[in-house]
């Protein structure tokens, strides 16, 4: 399965706004356009990577999903990695600068919007 960054903003914003919960499975999160497959896998690839504050856990539902996890919470880098890519005009910007490059990669979205952030911040 191929990362979807889009699916991963949209799991960042989804966490954040449900942050106080008691743990959140990727069956509680549902995204338009996503299977659960998908937001379970990516919901794995975030806590590896460090976004999530989350525990693994081994579903008795759906025993062929190997990556699943309990989310609490985003991490410092979560929510560090959300506040850059939040707004949806900076992140059309930034996705529409990428398809000319060919590139998805998530560490390029995020050194995009801190330079576009910056120029922001610069121009006053």
């Amino acid at each position: 399965m191929k990362r979807d960054i889009d699916l991963i903003r949209r799991l960042m914003l989804i966490v954040d706004a449900k942050q106080g919960s008691h743990g959140l499975k990727a069956d509680d999160l549902e995204v338009d356009d996503f299977s659960l497959e998908a937001i379970t896998y990516h919901l794995y690839m975030m806590a590896e990577a460090g976004m999530l504050v989350s525990e693994p856990f081994h579903s008795v539902q759906h025993p062929e999903h190997r990556f699943d996890v309990i989310v609490y919470e985003l991490s410092w880098q979560g929510h560090e990695y959300l506040d850059l890519i939040r707004d949806m005009a900076l992140w059309t910007d930034i996705r529409q600068k990428m398809a000319h490059t060919g590139t998805h990669g998530f560490a390029l979205a995020i050194e995009l919007a801190r330079t576009e952030l910056r120029k922001r911040l610069e121009a006053g």
